[in-house]
């Protein structure tokens, strides 16, 4: 859905990328197994028809510290699940103030306001996906707002002197 969402905003913003955290799958051996089956098959043949190659990063594995910098250097954060609890990388994007658009789904409206610490979109909807990065990138008045509301409400949640009290 990421990738989908790219190629729409791809022709507004011709210079963005995105950044998939995991292995490069053109890096692989043209006779690994992973190449040649499953969803990374899917995924460099839908780059590739979407004329994409040179937009779409792998980051390979990271290291905690690695993560940290590559988040604190992207403009936004997508989590595109269909399915999930309490993610752990919106806590993080939220914690460093990096605006963050996840699906709605799961646990996740639970961490986060829709339009005032996170931009939420429909799971399996890249156009409304790509509507709301748009929205970020168009409005850095936006993207400043989301961050002070996110990263206020995660240093709240995540307070370890709090937990501790709690638990």
């Amino acid at each position: 859905f990421a990738v989908r969402a790219l190629a729409q905003i791809h022709r507004k913003f011709p210079d963005a990328k995105l950044y998939i955290a995991g292995r490069n799958p053109w890096s692989l051996s043209r006779l690994s197994a992973q190449r040649l089956v499953g969803y990374s098959v899917y995924l460099m043949d839908l780059i590739s028809d979407l004329g994409l190659r040179d937009h779409v990063i792998f980051t390979g594995q990271l290291d905690a510290e690695s993560m940290a910098e590559r988040m604190r250097r992207s403009h936004v954060v997508v989590l595109s699940s269909l399915i999930e609890n309490s993610p752990n990388t919106l806590a993080e994007a939220m914690l460093m103030g990096v605006p963050a658009v996840p699906s709605y789904v799961g646990g996740v409206p639970s961490m986060a306001q829709d339009g005032k610490e996170a931009l939420f979109y429909r799971a399996g909807d890249p156009a409304m996906l790509a509507w709301q990065l748009q929205r970020i990138f168009d409005d850095d008045g936006l993207a400043e707002n989301l961050s002070q509301a996110a990263r206020m409400r995660a240093r709240e949640t995540h307070d370890p002197e709090s937990i501790i009290k709690t638990m």
